[in-house]
């Protein structure tokens, strides 16, 4: 017994079902055939972009004859366009220039507050060391008085 097709069956399926008969009956054949084509295509699309690039050089070439003036304004918009990249060029390397002087000068200046905080370190701690020497005396942290006499004897190298 034969089932009557459904006469409300969904459009997109009954599409769906004709690609997937087609595929199942002839897919081996349609893969052969593209592949076949891309292979072609791409062997024979390189050759047809340089036969198409030398037609049009001999157009150009051609218009280039008749008309010289053509010609040269190429070549002067050319120029000018070299012109530009270059003054373009030119004005970077400045640019950059510019940019390495005042990272160096930064960096120099860095390096020279680091030198004004040591040096104002060292100055305060010799102004430290100056305080507690009072009239030939040195006071320790431990509030014991030591006299310094005798002291250029021990800087001649001569201990008495």
């Amino acid at each position: 017994m034969d089932v009557p097709p459904n006469p409300t069956s969904d459009p997109v399926q009954s599409i769906f079902d004709k690609i997937t008969g087609v595929l199942s009956a002839y897919g081996w054949t349609i893969l052969f055939f593209v592949v076949v084509a891309n292979l072609i295509w791409s062997h024979l699309y390189p050759k047809y972009k340089k036969w198409r690039e030398r037609q049009e050089n001999e157009e150009r070439d051609a218009q280039y004859k008749k008309d010289p003036s053509l010609y040269i304004a190429r070549e002067e918009a050319m120029a000018q366009a070299r012109q530009r990249m270059q003054e373009k060029h030119e004005q970077l390397s400045r640019e950059y220039e510019e940019r390495m002087k005042e990272k160096e000068r930064k960096k120099q200046e860095e390096k020279l507050a680091a030198m004004e905080s040591l040096v104002h370190a060292v100055v305060t701690d010799l102004q430290d060391v100056v305080v507690l020497v009072v009239e030939d005396e040195v006071k320790d942290p431990c509030n014991c008085t030591i006299h310094l006499e005798g002291t250029e004897e021990l800087l001649d190298g001569q201990v008495t």
